[in-house]
């Protein structure tokens, strides 16, 4: 019916959707991509699971690492059980909620990309050589590990270094600083510590960021 009340005005282009309860979405400014959603997607879709889910701690994981690469992302990350977090990361993905990704106010079981989010992501950093190199160095980082448990592991041996600057040259001295963070010594046994922290090292990421 409303299709066809404007069938005479072929200017008038008309979208419908299904009705929903959620909130409208703010406007289309805030779908512009930028290097720092477009290193983030890359990472995500990189990474993909098998059910192609992120929990928000994963997330804030990412782009910990990112910054770590030497990308100023402009994060300021504070310390959490779960892992380095930066409060501010939250509105970037408020933002790109419904238009990037889909999740985080669904109240679903994490957040998942939505089509073409890759694509474009990708195609935005090929105008910057520096940030996709940076990308693909951590991705690289990523294929030797096992999943989301290596991946916060990785976050942690990073986050010891700031702390301690015997991190970037002692295994010994990761394992020490580690477990006294919450619960670490039931999540980790120190040969995944030396296994990680070993990574680290070989791919010289204890000298970025």
């Amino acid at each position: 019916m409303i299709e066809r009340a404007f069938a005479t005005l072929p200017e008038v282009r008309v979208l419908l959707y299904a009705p929903t309860t959620r909130a409208p979405h703010r406007a289309s400014s805030y779908a512009k991509m930028t290097l720092g959603r477009a290193m983030l997607l890359s990472m995500m879709a990189s990474r993909l699971k098998p059910d192609g889910r992120y929990d928000v701690s994963e997330i804030q994981l990412l782009a910990y690492l990112l910054q770590k690469s030497g990308q100023p992302l402009g994060l300021t990350f504070s310390w959490r059980p779960s892992g380095p977090w930066a409060a501010s990361l939250g509105r970037v993905l408020r933002d790109m909620e419904g238009i990037y990704t889909q999740g985080l106010e669904d109240g679903e079981d994490g957040l998942y990309l939505l089509p073409g989010a890759a694509v474009a992501a990708r195609a935005f950093l090929q105008e910057h050589a520096t940030a996709r190199q940076r990308v693909e160095h951590l991705h690289a980082l990523l294929q030797g590990s096992t999943g989301s448990r290596d991946l916060a592991l990785l976050g942690r041996i990073l986050w010891a270094a700031e702390q301690e600057d015997v991190v970037r040259t002692l295994p010994e001295a990761a394992i020490a600083v580690i477990y006294t963070q919450d619960a670490a010594r039931n999540r980790y046994t120190a040969m995944d510590i030396r296994r990680v922290w070993a990574s680290l090292y070989r791919s010289g990421w204890f000298s970025r960021g």
